[in-house]
């Protein structure tokens, strides 16, 4: 199985707008109006986690903000 670039830009373009940054403080519409050439930087970094089947920490990070939240 491989990541292609094909793909990635479909991932990319299926991304919900709007939304919050995470810790790397990027938000879709960030990935979504990058250069192309991002969309092979992308498939290049799965394709060698897949082919060394480790993840980067990083990728294991996430905020979890609970329903009832209010600023």
């Amino acid at each position: 199985m491989s990541c292609t670039v094909e793909l990635v830009n479909e991932c990319t373009r299926n991304l919900k707008r709007g939304k919050a940054a995470g810790h790397d403080e990027l938000t879709a519409e960030h990935v979504q109006n990058a250069h192309p050439l991002l969309l092979v930087l992308i498939s290049l970094l799965f394709n060698t986690v897949i082919l060394h089947g480790m993840v980067p920490n990083n990728f294991a990070r996430g905020i979890v903000i609970h329903p009832s939240y209010q600023k």
